[in-house]
């Protein structure tokens, strides 16, 4: 049973998947997995919408090119974990990184998400040590990739160790190429040395440490060190917009809480939200339109069946339902054996290992034949 479980999982890894900003799929296996819970579904659950909307809010600032996005990351057991999901980070990288290079991923792309692997490692390595003192701050330089590559946009992230634990991480958009960038940090540093040309890879596999008694002690401070002048969308206008879209956030979250295995239904929700930030930010095909009302079942309609427009961004193409996100979101979803969500042969129910674990039946209680999925 075992060998059918790991050959079917190798060949649908093989399959390969276009690699793009942000995948429904892994949303609908997490609230898939939500179905074997009793007791505890309904703080899961809560837990689990606050993790989705996150990454809403996030893919909706990347396709917006927002200048900042931040995020609060947990310290527990040394280790940086998702506040959402306490799961550890490095862990999902780790995974994530496996999942892209079994999907496809350009030999300079692997070499870029080995990279952010590594990078993500010192990171945590300081950050994590109890003697690194509050206020310490790492930056995290993220060029675009070589020609061809998925990674289109420009930006960096600062980590900042918290007086009270945990790490708070702002994203910034940039201007500034892979050589602008290196000589302003040489700036501060005269001697950080890549040993090699400045290029995405060797800027990810080493973040730089940024003590509290340097000249900046913000995040902001450095921000404004290395900011130069260039497109994004404003701050507030940006937060308007999610304003505007939260009813087609959480008609999303709706779908997937109540049929977690309809992928069609899924996808045209996530289509409507995308149309829709579209039309309210004047990117779209008709006027905006700012009022939420009872016509909000004819609006959708409308909406989920437009063509989404495709947008490169910093963690693939922005192009709809089809697409993902970022080596963490991939590594929520894989392991091992290959994807973790898989149809049963003989009813066709979806299913959802634990992590590299297999099933030896359908978690279809119904199923006519449950010892027949084989399948991983």
């Amino acid at each position: 049973m075992g060998v059918a479980f790991q050959e079917r999982g190798i060949a649908h890894r093989e399959m390969g998947r276009p690699i793009v900003q942000y995948d429904t799929m892994f949303d609908a296996v997490k609230y898939q997995a939500l179905l074997e819970l009793d007791n505890t579904y309904q703080d899961k659950k809560e837990a689990l919408n606050a993790s989705v909307s996150f990454n809403l809010r996030t893919a909706l600032s990347e396709r917006f090119h927002t200048g900042i996005s931040t995020r609060v990351d947990l310290i527990e057991d040394h280790v940086m974990k998702s506040l959402h999901t306490r799961e550890p980070l490095l862990e999902m990288f780790e995974r994530g990184r496996k999942y892209r290079a079994a999907h496809g991923s350009s030999l300079s792309d692997q070499a870029r998400e080995t990279a952010e692997v590594i990078g993500f490692a010192k990171i945590q390595k300081l950050l994590c040590d109890p003697h690194t003192r509050a206020g310490t701050m790492v930056l995290s330089i993220s060029p675009p990739g070589n020609e061809g590559s998925i990674y289109t946009h420009n930006f960096y992230d600062i980590f900042t160790l918290k007086e009270k634990g945990g790490v708070e991480v702002s994203r910034y958009s940039s201007a500034l190429g892979a050589k602008e960038a290196l000589k302003k940090i040489q700036q501060l540093y005269p001697f950080y040395d890549l040993s090699e040309q400045a290029s995405d890879v060797s800027f990810l596999a080493n973040p730089i440490r940024i003590s509290p008694e340097r000249e900046v002690k913000s995040a902001k401070d450095v921000h404004r060190f290395l900011h130069k002048e260039h497109a994004y969308m404003d701050q507030e206008a940006f937060e308007e917009i999610v304003q505007l879209c939260l009813p087609y956030i959480h008609h999303y979250l709706s779908i997937l809480s109540q049929n977690p295995f309809d992928r069609e239904k899924i996808g045209k929700a996530f289509d409507a939200l995308l149309n829709k930030a579209d039309e309210v930010a004047g990117l779209g095909s008709r006027r905006p339109s700012f009022v939420f009302n009872e016509t909000f079942p004819d609006e959708f309609t409308r909406l989920e069946s437009q063509r989404v427009r495709e947008v490169a961004t910093g963690c693939g193409r922005s192009v709809g339902s089809q697409g993902s996100f970022s080596v963490v979101e991939f590594g929520e979803s894989s392991d091992d054996y290959g994807e973790r969500s898989f149809p049963c042969p003989s009813c066709g129910r979806k299913n959802l290992r634990p992590y590299n674990k297999m099933l030896s039946r359908c978690q279809n209680r119904e199923c006519p034949n449950p010892t027949a999925v084989a399948c991983g």
